[in-house]
């Protein structure tokens, strides 16, 4: 019987915790503002309004986010800038987005000017937004620059300042940083053709919903869910995928749906279950036959009694020829297990932050799998990519050494 009112506590405080009116301003440059997304609704902000309002929260948005537009001209009213350049622009600035009494305030400026701007210049105006908001009792989220090729960008030398300003960011803002760069760049920083609009800086539908679910997976509104994914995972075998996720605080009749797509866009449902009764965690597994070889995407959406959640989207290769598996990195090892269909030579290299390859060789794989050890104890601290390339196929994998 306790454990029955516990549960229904549990429940009332989950109920009562999502049943308000939650306002969010958004102020930056031209990813917030939806450049990039085919519709409105795929524009990250409006899917973070979308996504809370699945839940049960009132959400009011205030996006004033526009092409174009720097550091500078989010800075609040009376801000005097510094010779050659940019004056707050009054209706779309700290000032304007506080004056909604926002809960939550993103600012979001990931890439203009950043060629000729000095590092401190640009954290010392992101950290007085931040100040300004923080100063009203309004929480206050950051993100990072984003991966960017165009004529202002246009070599790894130029691109690798986004990366530093990526990293700049998330150490001095850490829990109040969203990360709008890993994932998203390619070894070389420019952007991944899976993410890429095409223009050599904006997104598209699937990139901005990787934003939306970083973004998410900060819990912005601190909402109580009555159910936690803590992991889901979607892995290539041969011709199938096999999928497992990890929830915790499980109550009866939650609806689990495994979903498929070919676009990261559109997808559909390939496997439903339910729980069945209250567990503190439960594992759950399915193994997909998707058809044909082939890049999917996987997704698990959750239906917890009306209140639903989604995991973050796995990108698969299926028959791919091999896959990286099981990486551990050491100060003097990089230790990894490749999975590979069949017999066949493969070529690796590391490569350092300027792009540059520090390590090549080759090695023999049998089909299944094959452990694979290589020295790093020599190369200087930071940050590095293997690549490993056979078969016309491609994977790269980012490690930091210590």
């Amino acid at each position: 019987m306790r454990k029955f009112y516990l549960q229904l506590l549990w429940l009332l405080v989950s109920a009562v915790a999502v049943s308000q009116t939650k306002v969010y301003s958004v102020i930056g440059s031209s990813t917030a503002a939806g450049m990039g997304a085919t519709v409105p609704d795929s524009n990250w902000v409006n899917r973070v309004t979308h996504y809370y309002q699945s839940v049960g929260l009132t959400i009011v948005t205030h996006n004033l986010a526009v092409g174009g537009r720097n550091c500078y001209h989010g800075m609040p009213n009376g801000y005097i800038p510094p010779p050659d350049r940019d004056y707050p622009q009054t209706n779309e600035n700290i000032t304007k987005a506080l004056s909604f009494s926002p809960d939550v305030v993103i600012v979001s400026y990931p890439t203009n000017n950043y060629n000729f701007y000095s590092i401190g210049e640009i954290m010392i105006r992101l950290q007085a937004m931040k100040d300004v908001a923080n100063a009203q009792g309004k929480t206050c989220y950051i993100t990072t620059s984003q991966p960017r090729q165009d004529a202002l960008f246009p070599d790894l030398a130029a691109r690798t300042i986004l990366k530093v300003i990526r990293d700049s960011i998330m150490n001095r803002f850490t829990n109040h940083a969203i990360d709008f760069f890993t994932g998203i760049a390619n070894p070389d920083y420019t952007i991944n053709s899976d993410y890429a609009y095409g223009d050599g800086i904006h997104l598209n539908d699937a990139g901005h919903r990787l934003l939306f679910e970083r973004v998410k997976a900060k819990n912005i509104f601190n909402v109580v869910v009555p159910i936690h994914l803590t992991e889901f995972s979607a892995e290539a075998l041969t011709k199938s995928v096999y999928t497992s996720w990890k929830v915790m605080d499980e109550t009866p009749g939650v609806q689990y749906f495994l979903q498929r797509s070919k676009d990261g866009i559109h997808f559909e449902n390939v496997f439903t279950t339910s729980s069945h009764a209250s567990r503190w965690s439960n594992n759950y597994k399915y193994i997909d036959q998707p058809g044909n070889t082939g890049v999917y995407f996987y997704r698990m959406l959750i239906d917890a009694n009306g209140f639903k959640i989604s995991s973050a989207t796995k990108k698969v290769i299926v028959n791919a020829q091999f896959s990286i598996k099981n990486v551990v990195v050491n100060p003097s090892k990089l230790r990894m297990t490749l999975g590979s269909d069949e017999h066949q030579q493969i070529e690796m290299r590391v490569l350092n932050a300027l792009g540059a390859t520090v390590q090549q060789s080759k090695k023999t794989l049998n089909a299944g799998f094959t452990d694979i050890e290589l020295p790093i104890q020599t190369m200087p601290p930071g940050v590095y990519w293997f690549e490993v390339k056979g078969n016309n196929i491609r994977h790269v994998y980012e490690f930091l050494k210590k």
